[in-house]
């Protein structure tokens, strides 16, 4: 993919920063007034990945990747009622089209994904 557009760039940090103000789909559905924003849950589970060290990581996750697909996963729960088949179709369509706004880093999200 050719370098990406500085509008572009623009457009995806708009669409991150909306994710301060969206709150979890899981806690609306269970009805949870005070929930924590999509970000918020981002942020955290980042953080959680710092904590995976040699001693206390049994599976071996890469805490890299982890980190970096942390940040594209989409917001579905079971409590949606959508199909696995179909929620793996969605998350994978927005992966498409946020990879599109990002250039090279875009194509490495995808690949992470995928």
């Amino acid at each position: 993919m050719a370098l990406v557009e500085h509008s572009k760039i623009v457009e995806f940090l708009e669409l991150v920063g909306r994710l301060k103000h969206i709150k979890r789909t899981g806690w609306l559905l269970c009805d949870i007034d005070d929930c924590e924003s999509i970000a918020g849950h981002m942020y955290r589970m980042g953080l959680m990945t710092f904590l995976l060290t040699e001693e206390n990581n049994p599976t071996k996750l890469d805490r890299f990747r982890c980190l970096q697909i942390e940040c594209i996963v989409g917001d579905l729960t079971p409590h949606c009622g959508v199909p696995p088949d179909e929620k793996h179709r969605r998350e994978a369509e927005a992966m498409k089209q946020i990879a599109e706004l990002t250039g090279i880093a875009g194509d490495r999200m995808y690949d992470l994904y995928m």
